[in-house]
């Protein structure tokens, strides 16, 4: 089958760089959230699941997509990183799917959160990378 634009596939290790970087923002952004202004939100949520102390886990999981998104963004270790976004993505989707008032945002933007993580586990970390192998 021919491509439309076939020479644009020489640019195909950029795909990975912009999934990385927009997917790492995001989770920054999902981290300060925690972090600030939905503190009492991750609290009830961990005491609803039976986590005790609910504040460690709110504080590790805020911890593991602060470092997550930091790591994505910068390209190092991406597959590693990508692996345990993932499965916490999973973890908050089965919880969305399960008690959806816990959990304040569509179960779609997890959905493809999840699936761009899992993409990146299979393509690296593209171009412009801590980790592009030489």
């Amino acid at each position: 089958m021919l491509n439309t634009f076939p020479y644009l596939l020489s640019f195909s290790s950029f795909a990975p760089l912009l999934l990385r970087v927009v997917v790492g923002t995001y989770i920054l952004i999902l981290a300060y959230e925690n972090l600030e202004n939905k503190w009492g939100e991750r609290l009830h949520l961990f005491n609803t699941a039976g986590l005790k102390p609910a504040w460690f886990f709110a504080l590790l999981i805020a911890s593991i997509k602060l470092a997550g998104g930091v790591l994505l963004i910068a390209g190092a270790v991406t597959q590693i990183t990508s692996i345990s976004l993932a499965v916490l993505m999973l973890m908050t989707i089965f919880i969305k799917r399960k008690k959806p008032e816990l959990i304040s945002r569509d179960l779609n933007i997890y959905i493809l959160l999840f699936i761009i993580l899992i993409s990146l586990i299979f393509t690296g970390a593209g171009n412009i990378a801590a980790d592009y192998p030489f």
